[in-house]
């Protein structure tokens, strides 16, 4: 009879039977015991007051870095809650002791966070990469601390491909999209700007070193490997994206960067008033797709390096074709009647390239 009576109490007001549980998921192991865990319940939110939920972790060691993380409900992603549409973050700017507090109202929603220091850092932090030197993204094994603590290294059995990563420092996420290759093979890492890649230009082992007093990571190749052979290609961006992506992949399917590529260099070129971009990789990549982030790109391209400049056309299923072009003079005499006050290249709805010059427009075909 009482437990009849405590439900019917708790819905006539308006006392939930199933309280609501936050927790905070995030990327900083150091601060969160999981990476991007929302069921793990040592991070539950305690209730304060009204609808403040506090979550409290006092005295740990934290570097410096960016952290991230989000408040979800019921220890599930059906219902979280960040910053903006994305992630709650903060940057730690000094490698210390910390008492952080992250606040959440759960009425409107808001976060905040409280970072106190409390003094020194103690020892030296366990440095990981987490990447996709396995089948799957995941943390390789620690790496092995020098003697003097001034350094740490790890060795990997690497094949002959591209390898994406980021560092992890106690448990904390960072990586400066730092492209490592034979000749390019250390960088200092600080914040988290991207994933970094790795250019494996041959199968075999491979020597990772990192330096504490730098945050430098230092890539060894192996001797022997062949000088990797690598083509420039160009993107006449008529279409006028804010940016250009490259998506190559090479006879195997095996792509160099994921989806959707990487970021193609602006050069000083034009085509009429168009920019062209840039972008070079290893001539063991023959596929392409330009994108621009953002959904549009074309259909997949073959590579050919005698022909490098391309020129978006029409669209073939919502994907752009185009064409490819030995130089921008090559591109220029293609088009009849084409001057040097050209305004611009425009695609038209019929798929046809136009092209306005003194008051007239033409076409490929002709005006």
């Amino acid at each position: 009879m009482r437990k009849i009576l405590s439900f019917f109490f708790a819905v006539a007001f308006g006392v939930s039977m199933f309280a609501t549980t936050y927790t905070v998921a995030g990327d900083s192991e150091a601060l969160f015991g999981t990476s991007w865990d929302p069921a793990n319940t040592a991070n539950d939110m305690a209730l304060v007051e009204g609808s403040t939920y506090k979550f409290v972790k006092e005295g740990v060691t934290l570097y410096e870095s960016w952290i991230n993380f989000k408040v979800c409900e019921d220890h599930a992603w059906t219902k979280s809650y960040g910053k903006d549409g994305g992630n709650f973050y903060f940057q730690v700017t000094e490698t210390a002791s910390y008492n952080v507090t992250i606040t959440f109202d759960a009425s409107t929603e808001e976060i905040s966070y409280s970072l106190v220091k409390t003094g020194s850092a103690t020892g030296k932090p366990a440095i990981k990469l987490h990447g996709t030197f396995a089948e799957v993204w995941d943390d390789t094994e620690a790496f092995a601390i020098a003697d003097d603590e001034k350094s740490a290294s790890l060795k990997l059995t690497l094949e002959k491909k591209a390898y994406e990563f980021g560092v992890k420092i106690g448990g904390q996420w960072t990586a400066n999209a730092t492209i490592f290759t034979r000749e390019n093979n250390s960088a200092v890492v600080t914040g988290d700007s991207g994933n970094m890649s790795l250019e494996a230009d041959a199968a075999g082992e491979y020597t990772f070193k990192w330096t504490y007093e730098t945050n430098t990571l230092e890539v060894t190749f192996p001797e022997g490997a062949a000088p990797v052979v690598k083509v420039t290609i160009f993107f006449v961006n008529s279409l006028d994206w804010e940016a250009v992506n490259a998506y190559v992949w090479d006879a195997d399917g095996n792509p160099k960067h994921t989806w959707p590529g990487e970021a193609m260099t602006l050069t000083e070129q034009k085509v009429g008033e168009n920019e062209v971009y840039s972008f070079t990789f290893p001539e063991d990549y023959v596929n392409i797709i330009f994108g621009n982030g953002h959904g549009a790109q074309t259909e997949d391209l073959a590579v050919d390096a005698s022909t490098p400049y391309f020129v978006p056309g029409g669209l073939n299923e919502d994907k752009y074709t185009g064409t490819w072009y030995v130089s921008v003079d090559d591109i220029t005499t293609a088009v009849d009647n084409l001057t040097t006050d050209t305004k611009a290249f425009k695609f038209m709805q019929d798929g046809q390239l136009y092209i306005r010059a003194n008051g007239q427009v033409y076409s490929i075909l002709g005006k």
